[in-house]
């Protein structure tokens, strides 16, 4: 079992397959996929998704699909009641987080997608956090994605449109990620983290990144050292 995973895209999913509205702020929703597993959310009003998720162990050939469903539901029902209790407690994002940000919008106003050939189409993710330009779930060329992570400020050792950025090079791509505001007073290691992500197979494949994340950081929120 897993509650608060990221929701993983797949072109297996038919989303919603079941939509029902709890209360005036949540909607619970049933995700049906081909494989064994089964996947459950809650959706607020300001539409941030808590997704619980049902699995088979690795070591069971074949599992009941029924029985993990039931599990899913079991425990989305503890968590739906938790979380219209009196007694559930709340957080307001800090005042200019990422989270009043649209992934996809960004991607929008920067012309990310015009850079590409006709039938590049936009992927919301699920958690409302993230957006995905390519010509299928599975075949994302641009990934933008908001997270938050532990950071040491001096491992962002390049500088892109006046931003802090790490660039790293990976097997078919390259990921650039800067970041943003901490998460909260509590936690001050913890920053809000914007994370580009690109399919390449040329042997500079960072380049096109670059100039990618050249267009969008003007675009982020300010960054607060």
């Amino acid at each position: 079992m897993s509650v608060g995973d990221l929701f993983d895209n797949s072109d297996n999913v038919v989303w919603p397959s079941e939509d029902v509205e709890v209360s005036r702020s949540l909607r619970r929703q049933s995700i049906e996929i081909e494989d064994d597993g089964c996947v459950r959310a809650l959706t607020f009003a300001d539409d941030i998704t808590l997704q619980i998720t049902a699995v088979p162990p690795t070591d069971v050939e074949h599992s009941d699909h029924d029985g993990l469903c039931e599990v899913a539901d079991a425990v989305t029902d503890a968590v739906q009641t938790t979380v219209l209790s009196e007694a559930a407690p709340t957080q307001s994002f800090r005042p200019g987080s990422l989270a009043e940000s649209d992934a996809c919008e960004l991607l929008d106003e920067a012309g990310v997608p015009a850079l590409f050939e006709d039938g590049i189409e936009s992927y919301e993710h699920l958690d409302n956090h993230g957006c995905s330009l390519g010509s299928g779930l599975k075949r994302a060329t641009v990934e933008l994605s908001f997270g938050v992570d532990l950071t040491d400020l001096s491992e962002f050792t390049t500088t892109i449109a006046g931003r802090p950025t790490e660039v790293r090079p990976l097997e078919y791509g390259c990921r650039v990620s800067t970041p943003h505001i901490r998460f909260s007073e509590s936690r001050p290691h913890e920053r809000e983290m914007v994370t580009l992500s690109t399919v390449s197979f040329d042997p500079d494949r960072c380049e096109s990144a670059e100039w990618i994340a050249e267009l969008l950081w003007p675009k982020l929120p300010a960054f607060r050292g």
